[in-house]
């Protein structure tokens, strides 16, 4: 746990570290929007970032992300709660590359973010879609997976834990669309 990186700390590593590639930041301090501005603009060649809970990050992380790192292959934003739908859209709709995508627990997200995904994310491989227990949350629902089987035939590990609104049919309905070794977490 990096509690001590802030965003300054980020900022500065994005001015003194233009070939970074990689970037490990859940739980770290105070990290916010204009901190990943100053990554994404310095270090257009990210491939792999994860922001795990960090409050301070939204729909205007994942605008930047899409417009300066389109070589993004994995992303994790779990527990960032201000991320909406039009920010996962924008993302998805600009980064092809994406393999994993971690959206634990981002509660403001519904079907529309799984359509998106599902439409804009053709060679990913893991992805993250749990909720809290006894979440209200509408990301995954059994329609919303099937079609993102359909459309995202690589995907080796789905989470969608605690997700009420997943049923087991649907699961083994994903699970013969997908390749036989799928790992399903309910």
């Amino acid at each position: 746990l990096c509690r001590k990186v802030t965003g300054r700390s980020v900022q500065a590593v994005a001015a003194h570290c233009p070939g970074l590639t990689s970037l490990y930041a859940e739980r770290a301090g105070g990290i916010d929007d204009q901190a990943v501005a100053c990554l994404a603009n310095g270090c257009a060649g990210l491939c792999h970032l994860d922001l795990g809970m960090q409050e301070a990050i939204s729909d205007a992380t994942l605008l930047v992300l899409a417009e300066r790192c389109r070589q993004l292959r994995s992303l994790s934003v779990a527990y960032c709660k201000a991320i909406t739908d039009d920010g996962i859209e924008a993302l998805t709709s600009s980064c092809p590359l994406l393999t994993t995508l971690d959206l634990n627990n981002c509660s403001r997200l519904t079907g529309l973010a799984l359509a998106a995904i599902a439409a804009g994310c053709p060679r990913l491989q893991s992805l993250d879609l749990g909720a809290s227990p006894n979440s209200s949350q509408r990301l995954a629902t059994d329609e919303g997976l099937i079609v993102l089987a359909r459309h995202c035939r690589g995907i080796r590990s789905l989470n969608v834990r605690y997700c009420q609104f997943v049923s087991a049919e649907a699961i083994e309905k994903v699970k013969a669309l997908l390749c036989a070794n799928v790992q399903v977490r309910r």
